[in-house]
């Protein structure tokens, strides 16, 4: 009958998601006697508002803030320290003295991973800023970089801008984030190679 036929489905159902767990469980009971090797990393969140986050006159707060978190004492030698998305609102490729001041707070050996502004040189037009990933030594060198490839619509650019700047007038409309400058997208998804 139709009424069982469904009692069976319905078993198998909850057979299929009891074997799938204990499956799990028993794979995650020898996850220990892997040998993986160690990597301890510190994860840097300040709790920062977007408000403040990219009022300028927040900016050296938010930045000792970061650094105070990242210098914390650790019991384990660091080897990467992760800030968030757009964690410093300054163009940090282009400003010697805050990289200085960064890399005092990155131990030795250890790599910093921030978010952060990029911008074409002020020399050049037309001005274009990314949304970047950078990764800092403790020497203040960038030693490699990733441009956010898939941009967030009226966050981080205004889809179809220049139609809507003919038909509203230029910069009429916004986006809901800070700057009037659209990101540029990166070229595509990459993987950074780093020691």
């Amino acid at each position: 009958s139709k009424y069982s036929f469904e009692r069976i489905i319905a078993l198998c159902v909850y057979l299929l998601a009891i074997l799938c767990w204990i499956w799990g469980k028993e794979r995650l009971t020898h996850v220990d006697s892997i040998d993986f090797p160690t990597l301890a990393v510190r994860v840097v969140q300040p709790n920062i508002t977007q408000v403040l986050k990219w009022d300028p006159k927040q900016q050296e707060a938010n930045l000792h803030t970061l650094l105070k978190m990242t210098a914390e004492p650790s019991t384990l030698p660091l080897k990467a320290i992760i800030w968030p998305e757009s964690a410093v609102s300054f163009f940090l490729e282009q400003n010697d003295f805050y990289r200085s001041l960064i890399a005092k707070a990155i131990p030795k050996g250890a790599l910093l991973f921030t978010g952060a502004l990029r911008r074409t040189p002020a020399e050049e037009k037309p001005v274009k800023i990314w949304n970047s990933l950078l990764v800092m030594n403790s020497q203040a060198q960038i030693v490699a970089s990733y441009d956010k490839s898939h941009l967030v619509p009226f966050g981080e650019y205004l889809p179809f801008r220049s139609s809507l700047d003919a038909i509203f007038g230029k910069g009429t409309l916004k986006k809901l984030t800070a700057g009037s400058l659209d990101f540029t997208p990166g070229k595509e998804p990459e993987s950074i190679s780093l020691p």
